[in-house]
């Protein structure tokens, strides 16, 4: 044991196996409960809240998530040591990242298997029409993009739909059914018209996106790893796209947020840089606005 550990009460200290990971089962019970209780905030955080962090904003807020969590959890010690220590504190969200990891490898998974028969994708005959659904998000549309979108009704295309049934809905141990009291609705007076959270919406749109892009040659060869790092910008213009609606119209954005929703609960069982600011004006001169 380092000399500096021996600073820190028993009660914080980590066990680490022989290749210097942190199994939760060889932990204290106050360590245990602490990691699980993460493990699910931040499961909860990345579909409900933000699903893409920047990059040199991620350890900071995850580990105000895991605060929180020793700080319910009455484990002070604990939740002292993860304030004061940066790189304990990572320990502990590396944990939770890990699962948030393979949540979005298992969308992007789905995304691969199922992405050629849903846009028509053949191969060596595809380039120009990658290019077209990668342009100002055509991609989020029902429809045919040589031929006619739905224009009114962003995100109701049924790939989208699917993934969001298949990640997040079906099961009774899925996110849905753990988090459903973290469902919301914009309009007050429909309290019960729920919508789809942003974050949970704009990572399968990014997995769509990446997915998308291992076609941009015109010929699929393999699926490239999913990296957070590769899609932020996208996952930002998809946010913006949607803030740029709701600013617009509160009316619309509901109605398109509960309507994915509803498609999702009615699927269950089955399957600000320049350029982010160029390619939002564009999306959203696609988009054809509700008459107020």
């Amino acid at each position: 044991m380092a000399e500096w550990e021996k600073t820190w009460p028993v009660s914080t200290r980590l066990l680490y196996n022989s290749r210097i990971k942190v199994n939760i089962g060889a932990q204290s019970v106050g360590i245990q409960r602490v990691l699980k209780s993460s493990i699910e905030e931040l499961i909860a955080d990345f579909a409900f809240r933000t699903a893409v962090y920047p990059a040199d904003e991620r350890i900071s807020a995850q580990r105000s998530v895991v605060v929180s969590v020793a700080t319910r959890l009455a484990f002070k010690e604990i939740g002292v040591r993860l304030r004061e220590e940066w790189e304990y504190a990572k320990e502990f969200v590396e944990v939770g990242e890990h699962r948030v990891t393979l949540l979005r490898g298992g969308i992007k998974k789905t995304v691969t298997q199922v992405l050629a028969s849903i846009y028509g994708l053949k191969q060596g005959e595809c380039r120009e029409r990658i290019a077209l659904l990668l342009e100002d998000l055509h991609y989020v549309y029902a429809g045919d993009i040589e031929g006619k979108l739905d224009k009114k009704n962003p995100f109701m295309n049924k790939l989208i739909t699917q993934l969001l049934a298949v990640h997040f809905f079906n099961g009774p141990r899925s996110i849905t059914s753990q988090y459903s009291n973290l469902f919301k609705s914009t309009i007050p007076e429909r309290p019960d018209e729920k919508e789809i959270p942003e974050a949970m919406l704009g990572i399968i749109c990014v997995a769509i996106y990446d997915g998308l892009g291992d076609w941009t040659t015109g010929t699929f060869t393999v699926a490239s790893d999913f990296e957070v790092g590769n899609v932020e910008a996208e996952y930002l213009k998809v946010m913006d796209f949607l803030a740029e609606i709701k600013a617009k119209s509160v009316k619309m954005y509901h109605r398109i947020m509960h309507q994915v929703y509803k498609n999702v609960c009615d699927q269950r069982g089955g399957i600000a840089n320049p350029d982010r600011k160029r390619g939002v004006a564009g999306a959203l001169a696609q988009l054809e606005f509700d008459d107020e």
